[in-house]
C-alpha cells in the first residue's frame, strides 16, 4: 500500500480540535456486528463534532476500498495476505498514513490485536494513546474451547497493548473492575462511558405494524441479538424462556445473529420442547433490526 488517496480530499473539519487515529476489529458496513457498530457510531459522532478522525481496520473483503470518506472519516482498510500480516501491514503503512493523515493528537484502539504496533509505533510516540476494552479477549477465547497456549497469547498481547495506553474507556462499571483486577490496570485511569443509543432511528413506532412487517404472532415477545457463540450465553436464555413458556404457552422468543452454536441451539430448543416457540432469525438487515425491536415486548 503506497496510495493515501484521501489526502487531497476536502474535509470539514480542517480546523478540527483533535486529529483521532481509531483502529478497530472490523468497519460496521464490511461486516456489520457490534464492535463495528460501536467503532463506526464514535468515530462518526467525533467527525460530527469537528474533529479530524482517521480509521484503520482490516480489509475484510476484495471489494471494499482500501481508501474511502465516510460520513466525514476517513476510512483506510489494510490488506492480510499472511497471518502474521496483522502486524506487519500495520507496521508498513503507519508511517505513511501518519505522513498524510496525521499528526495524531489522540489514537484510540478498539481491539488489542491491532491496536498494539500503533500503540508502540514512534510515529505516534507523541499522541494520547486510549484503549477501549469491550471485553477480556482471552478469557472470551477459553469460553469458546480455545487452547491454553492461545489463551495465554492472548493475554500476554493483551497486557503489551495496555501497558501502553495513557487512558481507558469501559461500558460498564463490571468491566472497570474486570479490567483493574484481571490486568492491573489502575482504576483512576478507567472511565466508564456507557454505550448510547439513537433514539430517533430505534424510535418506539407501533408495535402491530411491525409485528405484522415481521410476521409475528400476537404473544409476549422476547427478542435477543447476538452473535451465536458460547460467551453470549444463548442457551441460558433458551433454559429461562423454556420456564416462562410452561406457564406462558402464549409467549415467543426471536433471537437475531448468526455463529457456530445456531445448529445446537436449534437443537435445545427442540429438547426443551420449545421449537415452535421460538424463530431463529440469523442475519437481519438494519432496517429489520430497527422493526424487531419496534415489535418485541422486552
Amino acid at each position: 500500500m503506497t496510495a493515501f488517496p484521501l489526502a487531497d480530499v476536502p474535509s470539514s473539519a480542517a480546523a478540527a480540535a483533535m486529529r483521532v487515529l481509531m483502529i478497530g476489529l472490523e468497519w460496521f458496513d464490511d461486516n456489520p456486528g457490534g464492535g463495528g457498530r460501536y467503532l463506526a457510531d464514535a468515530a462518526r459522532g467525533l467527525a460530527a463534532r469537528g474533529h479530524r478522525v482517521t480509521v484503520l481496520v482490516p480489509r475484510l473483503n476484495a471489494a471494499d476500498p482500501a481508501h474511502e470518506v465516510v460520513d466525514g472519516v476517513r476510512l483506510h482498510r489494510f490488506a492480510l495476505a499472511r497471518p502474521w500480516d496483522k502486524f506487519t501491514a500495520i507496521a508498513r503503512m503507519l508511517p505513511e498514513l501518519i505522513a498524510h493523515e496525521g499528526p495524531f493528537d489522540v489514537v484510540h484502539s478498539h481491539f488489542a490485536l491491532y491496536g498494539a504496533v500503533p500503540l508502540y509505533h514512534p510515529a505516534v510516540a507523541r499522541a494520547r494513546r486510549v484503549c477501549q476494552f469491550q471485553g477480556p479477549w482471552a478469557a472470551e477465547s477459553a469460553v469458546e474451547g480455545a487452547s491454553g497456549a492461545s489463551r495465554l497469547a492472548k493475554y500476554a498481547l493483551e497486557r503489551l497493548a495496555y501497558a501502553r495506553c495513557d487512558r481507558f474507556v469501559t461500558l460498564s462499571e463490571s468491566f472497570k473492575g474486570l479490567l483493574a483486577r484481571d490486568y492491573a490496570v489502575d482504576p483512576t485511569r478507567i472511565s466508564v462511558v456507557p454505550a448510547g443509543i439513537d433514539q430517533q432511528r430505534f424510535a418506539l413506532g407501533d408495535r402491530e405494524t411491525a409485528r405484522r412487517a415481521l410476521g409475528w404472532g400476537a404473544g409476549p415477545t422476547f427478542f435477543a441479538m447476538r452473535r451465536l457463540v458460547h460467551r453470549m450465553g444463548l442457551e441460558v436464555l433458551l433454559e429461562a424462556f423454556a420456564r416462562v413458556h410452561a406457564a406462558h404457552n402464549e409467549a415467543r422468543l426471536a433471537i437475531a445473529g448468526t455463529g457456530p452454536l445456531s445448529d445446537a441451539l436449534q437443537a435445545q430448543a427442540r429438547a426443551l420442547g420449545v421449537a415452535e416457540a421460538v424463530r431463529f432469525l440469523g442475519r437481519v438487515s438494519d432496517a429489520a433490526l430497527v422493526q424487531c425491536y419496534q415489535a418485541a415486548d422486552l
